[in-house]
C-alpha cells in the first residue's frame, strides 16, 4: 500500500512539474505586478506605500514612468512636519490621479499647480503642496489620511480628489481591504499565506488562483448607489470638519477617467451632488471634467490602456484648479 501511495505521489508530482514547465514555456500566466512588496499595513489606513521606495513601470506605446516615494511613503519631496515661517501649505488627498499615475513626477497636476502658484506669489508666501495621493484610495481612507497624518503638517488648505470609482470602492468598505505579502487584496479575494506562496512561486497555480480570487471578489453583491453616496457625503463632511479645525477650508476636486464614461455613467449627477454638498458646507467645488471636455483632442489627455491622464491631461487639471483658486482667492499673494 505504501509503495502504491509513493508511486501515485510521484506521478502527480511529475504531472504537476510538466504542467508548470509547459505554462512557463507558453508564458500564459498573469505576470507578477512590478509593485510587489510596495505596500505596507498601517494602523489607521487600509494600506500605504513603503518609504524610500522606487520603481519604473511601462504604461503604453513604449512609454514608462518612474515612481519614487519619500521617507513617509508619499510621491513627493521631503517636508518637515513643522511648517516653516512664510510657507502656505496645501495638503492634497486622492487616489491614483492625485498620485500622478501615468506621468513623471514633474508632470503631475499637483507639481504643476505648486509651481504655478509659486510663480504667481513670487515666493511670498512660498506654497508647499503635501502630496498624499495613494493609488486605489477612496473617500474614507482619504479622510483617515488627513485625520492621522495630514493635519500634522499644519495645512492652510485641503484639496480632496474625487473619481467615480470612489463610489464603487466605498461599498467595498475599508475593513474589506488588506495587504497580503505586499499586495492589496480584498477580504473576499484574499488567498491566505499558502495561496500567496503558490501565487508567487508557481505560474500554473497563479492562473488557477487568479480565477479563484476573481470569482470570490465577484460575489460581493449589488452596488447600492444611494447607500454609497450617503457614506461618501458623510466622509466628506468629516473632511470639512477636520479642515475647519486646522483651520483649512476643504476643496473637493472632481475628475473622470475617460470621455466615454462621461455620457453613460451619470457623471452630471455626481457633479451635482458634490456641488450641492460644497454649497451647503462652505467649501469650494472644482469641476475639472468640463475643462477636459473642452480640449480639442480629448483622447490625447488619457492613456487608453488604463484611463489615467497623460501629462497633457494633468496639465489641464492643474490649470482648472489654478483658475478656481485664483477666483476664490484661496491662496494669499495671488
Amino acid at each position: 500500500m505504501t509503495a502504491k501511495i509513493l508511486i501515485v505521489t510521484a506521478i502527480l508530482f511529475i504531472c504537476a512539474a510538466a504542467v508548470e514547465v509547459g505554462v512557463r514555456i507558453m508564458g500564459v500566466a498573469p505576470s507578477i505586478d512590478d509593485a510587489h512588496d510596495k505596500f505596507l499595513s498601517d494602523p489607521h489606513l487600509p494600506w500605504r506605500v513603503k518609504p524610500d521606495w522606487s520603481m519604473t513601470h511601462p504604461i503604453q506605446d513604449g512609454a514608462s514612468f518612474t515612481y519614487t516615494y519619500n521617507s513617509r511613503g508619499f510621491r513627493d519631496e521631503e517636508h518637515s512636519l513643522e511648517k516653516p515661517a512664510g510657507v502656505y501649505r496645501i495638503v492634497a488627498l486622492g487616489d491614483s490621479f492625485t498620485h500622478g499615475t501615468g506621468a513623471d513626477y514633474e508632470e503631475t497636476y499637483l507639481v504643476k499647480l505648486e509651481r504655478a502658484l509659486n510663480e504667481l506669489t513670487g515666493g511670498k508666501p512660498k506654497v508647499e503642496i503635501i502630496k498624499m495621493g495613494v493609488s486605489g484610495y477612496w473617500t474614507a481612507p482619504e479622510r483617515l489620511m488627513l485625520e492621522h497624518y495630514g493635519l500634522a503638517y499644519s495645512p492652510d488648505l485641503v484639496i480632496v480628489g474625487f473619481l467615480q470609482n470612489d463610489i464603487i470602492d466605498t461599498q467595498t468598505a475599508i475593513h474589506k481591504k488588506k495587504v497580503e505579502k505586499g499586495y492589496i487584496v480584498s477580504q473576499e479575494g484574499g488567498l491566505g499565506d499558502l495561496g500567496m506562496w503558490f501565487y508567487l512561486n508557481s505560474e500554473a497555480m497563479r492562473i488557477l488562483l487568479s480565477k479563484y480570487a476573481e470569482w470570490k471578489k465577484s460575489r460581493t453583491g449589488y452596488l447600492d448607489w444611494e447607500v454609497a453616496w450617503r457614506q461618501i457625503l458623510e466622509e466628506l463632511g468629516k473632511v470639512v470638519e477636520l479642515g475647519n479645525s486646522a483651520p483649512a477650508p476643504a476643496i473637493t476636486v472632481v475628475f473622470h477617467i475617460s470621455q466615454k464614461t462621461w455620457a453613460a455613467s451619470g457623471m452630471e449627477d455626481h457633479q451635482l451632488r458634490l456641488d450641492n454638498f460644497c454649497r451647503e458646507n462652505g467649501c469650494v467645488f472644482i469641476d475639472s471634467v468640463d475643462e477636459l471636455r473642452k480640449q480639442p483632442y480629448p483622447k490625447d489627455l488619457y492613456w487608453q490602456i488604463n484611463g489615467h491622464c497623460t501629462p497633457a491631461g494633468y496639465a489641464v487639471m492643474a490649470n482648472a484648479l489654478l483658475q478656481v483658486i485664483i477666483e476664490h482667492n484661496l491662496v494669499p499673494g495671488l
